[in-house]
């Protein structure tokens, strides 16, 4: 069942379209999906796109989601919803995430499609251990972007405290998960796009997400009923060392944190379990139906 909260954006989002797809709107990164009224399915796509990517959305619709007659929708695959090979069309387009001024429509990111997060929350399970065992410290381990990374790279050339303040930004080493999850503080931080599943399994743990320059205008489905300081640490560059002092000061300050981490537990039990892959796939069977109903309401067809 999809949450009312999700249901809700959604149906906002789908409230702004205004027209149906054609083919003069297929651009790089885009993938039209036409269904005539006996049924019929066809797939028009660029020629520069994310083949896989859309390879697996395409996999989903054949085997989970028969798609209604007279209907037509858009996939934008490019991270997102790139203004660079989109225009900001109210033509019933679903993307994985976006910006605050773009009126596409939000289905859950890709991650959550393909099965990765599951898989990561699973090993949270098997791998975390409790909130006070944990070294009061915090890692960041992610991967390098080149001239992508911005904060990422900020983050690792800060003079931190390297006994407290534990990096691993690389491409070839990497620090195991249940490493990771030893340390009370876990930093996430975007690079070449918003994270597809850090945070979650951040927030699936017993210990406290940190979410540094986080950027407001950037959007995926479920990050929207994420709220600073309740599901995460909201911090910065900058700031976090203080932060980080201020954090640990105190036995109140402590139990502010577990109150967050908590906060996440909550988050991610009402969301992704008992299956985030079988739940991301209601919601797009959900989206779609109340783009049908919503093209029917408007008197479009194909």
């Amino acid at each position: 069942m999809v949450a009312e909260d999700i249901k809700s954006i959604i149906r906002q989002q789908i409230s702004l379209q205004t027209r149906l797809p054609t083919e003069a709107d297929i651009v790089p990164y885009s993938v039209l999906f036409r269904v005539d009224d006996k049924g019929e399915v066809t797939v028009a796509s660029h020629e520069i796109n994310h083949e896989k990517r859309i390879d697996n959305f395409v996999e989903i619709l054949q085997e989970k989601i028969p798609l209604p007659n007279n209907f037509s929708f858009m996939l934008l695959a490019e991270d997102y919803a790139n203004p660079k090979c989109y225009t900001n069309n109210t033509n019933f387009s679903v993307t994985y995430n976006k910006f605050d001024n773009q009126p596409f429509i939000l289905i859950p990111n890709e991650h959550l499609f393909i099965g990765k997060v599951h898989a990561l929350l699973q090993s949270v399970d098997l791998l975390d251990q409790s909130f006070d065992l944990k070294k009061k410290q915090s890692i960041f381990c992610g991967t390098t972007n080149g001239l992508y990374d911005g904060p990422r790279s900020r983050y690792v050339s800060n003079q931190y405290d390297q006994k407290i303040h534990h990096v691993l930004l690389s491409n070839v080493f990497q620090m195991t998960l249940e490493q990771q999850l030893s340390y009370l503080f876990n930093i996430n931080i975007d690079g070449n796009a918003m994270c597809y599943d850090r945070l979650y399994w951040q927030m699936k743990s017993q210990s406290v997400p940190v979410y540094i320059n986080r950027n407001p205008k950037f959007q995926q489905l479920h990050d929207m009923l994420l709220e600073p300081n309740v599901h995460f640490i909201d911090s910065t560059v900058d700031t976090w060392a203080e932060d980080f002092k201020d954090l640990i000061s105190t036995p109140e300050k402590i139990e502010y944190c577990r109150t967050i981490s908590k906060n996440g537990q909550v988050f991610v039990a009402e969301h992704f379990a008992p299956d985030s892959r079988e739940k991301a796939i209601e919601i797009l069977r959900y989206t779609i139906e109340q783009m049908s109903l919503a093209q029917l309401n408007l008197g479009l067809g194909v």
